[in-house]
């Protein structure tokens, strides 16, 4: 059977499919994401101080506890198989984009789902696009604390750089910047937080060989944590984040210098944040909407 036969054979099993976890959101694995941001910005977090989830922290819970992994050690359970021999149709992943909506806060000590489907599946020449969506309600209500979306994409080529993405930076009027390093340390405690074992994240011969990268990949949703935390916490302490939406457009690399950088207040409480590395080629593409904080 044909690839794209056997991608629509498995379009039309997953997307009967739910999945479902409930999970305490206790304080610890939040109080060791406060360590890991203290060490990036080079300052103390403290997330103690507040009854509720900073944004982008729910990243760090229910996450999956199976041994259901592809051979780049990613969980496997939504990804493209044959379905009727459950071979692996790609050899490689990559999280594209994704948008998180911030509508209710996660209080800690309770009792959250997080409910799971995939939305739609895309196949285009030789990728294959798989949207995600993942609902986060207190156990035993309805009402949707966040909504996040993510896409990743499926393909079985090694990666290669495509056409600079460098954006003209003097055309925009800059509000802030920050240059950071993520190291592999940071990035490996990471990886163990969410309970991620994809080996782009942390095995250098497998990114060179099997993928086609240089170095270790940054975890894409530290970047998106990274990027929340650093317009939260340091420069918009009186704004809640009531969504993200983000692109990202080229790999970030452990232990290089990247920078952040907060454009203008474009309109509608809209702040456009970009991570560039040191040649300002743009690697992430996000925007924040917000509301003031009551």
């Amino acid at each position: 059977m044909s690839v794209r036969n056997c991608i629509r054979d498995w379009t039309s099993y997953i997307l009967k499919q739910y999945w479902k976890s409930t999970q305490i959101i206790d304080r610890l694995p939040a109080s060791r994401l406060d360590t890991l941001l203290s060490s990036v910005f080079d300052e103390t977090i403290d997330s103690n101080s507040s009854s509720s989830l900073p944004a982008g922290y729910h990243l760090v819970y229910h996450n999956p506890n199976s041994n259901q992994l592809g051979v780049d050690g990613y969980d496997n359970y939504q990804a493209p198989v044959d379905t009727r021999t459950k071979d692996e149709l790609f050899r490689r992943r990559m999280w594209v984009r994704g948008k998180i909506e911030f509508l209710n806060p996660i209080l800690f000590d309770t009792n959250v789902e997080c409910l799971e489907q995939i939305k739609s599946v895309r196949h285009f020449n030789t990728v294959c696009f798989v949207n995600i969506e993942r609902k986060f309600v207190q156990k035993n209500q309805t009402v949707p604390l966040v909504i996040e979306e993510r896409t990743l994409a499926y393909s079985n080529s090694m990666y290669e750089k495509g056409i600079s993405l460098n954006k003209a930076l003097d055309a925009r009027e800059t509000q802030f910047t920050e240059k950071v390093r993520l190291s592999q340390t940071e990035n490996f405690r990471y990886s163990s937080l969410t309970y991620n074992a994809h080996k782009i994240h942390y095995d250098i011969d497998y990114c060179k060989v099997v993928e086609g990268f240089p170095k270790v990949l940054i975890s894409g949703p530290l970047s998106i944590t990274v990027i929340l935390t650093w317009f939260s916490r340091k420069f918009y302490p009186n704004l809640h984040v009531s969504s993200i939406v983000y692109k990202n457009t080229q790999p970030i690399y452990s232990d290089e210098d990247i920078q952040l950088i907060c454009f203008e207040d474009i309109k509608d409480e809209k702040y456009s944040i970009w991570i560039i590395n040191s040649v300002e080629e743009l690697l992430v593409d996000a925007s924040i909407r917000t509301v003031k904080s009551s």
